[in-house]
């Protein structure tokens, strides 16, 4: 039961970061809904794999996040934040990740026998807004960059790097078919 509540907590945690518009009576159901959506999310689960998956997530807020996929999504739509944003666009849709996170980036070979660094996990991916993927990566780079005590100011200046680049990396794909090394 001390894993459930380490986790919990970091879910808290993790959920402060993400969106401060839960008020404190929300934080008390919230953790009752919590402890529900991770007993349906991994029902079919193994008790040990559980046990295991939950020990892992309970080790930090950003172990945590990645493990929990699902409540963004339900966080994002529960609060419809997406809609809401002066960016979105119903027609500004792209292939996205998923599960973009800091640690969903690695090196391999690509076709041409060359050691590239890129994204390496895709089983998330889909069609929608590009929305999800930078506000995922910037939740990621926010913990991350808690995690390791560096100020707010350089954490909004790593998020702003982030965004700009990968904005960047849209407007050079979009109206073309030409695929970039």
């Amino acid at each position: 039961m001390k894993i459930i509540s380490i986790l919990l907590s970091n879910a808290l945690l993790t959920t402060s970061v993400f969106a401060s518009t839960w008020s404190v009576d929300e934080s008390n159901q919230r953790i009752d809904l919590l402890a529900n959506e991770f007993s349906l999310f991994n029902i079919n689960l193994p008790t040990a794999i559980k046990h295991q998956k939950y020990t892992k997530m309970a080790s930090s807020p950003f172990v945590f996040f990645r493990g929990s996929a699902h409540l963004y999504y339900r966080d994002l739509a529960a609060k419809q934040l997406l809609n809401k944003s002066y960016f979105f666009h119903t027609n500004a849709k792209t292939w996205i990740q998923g599960d973009l996170h800091t640690e969903n980036y690695g090196s391999f070979d690509n076709d041409q026998d060359r050691i590239i660094y890129d994204l390496n996990d895709f089983d998330e991916s889909w069609v929608t807004s590009y929305l999800y993927d930078v506000w995922r990566a910037s939740i990621s780079i926010a913990l991350i960059a808690k995690q390791n005590n560096f100020s707010d100011e350089y954490t909004e200046s790593f998020i702003d790097a982030f965004s700009e680049s990968y904005l960047d990396q849209l407007a050079d794909f979009s109206d073309n078919n030409n695929e970039k090394d």
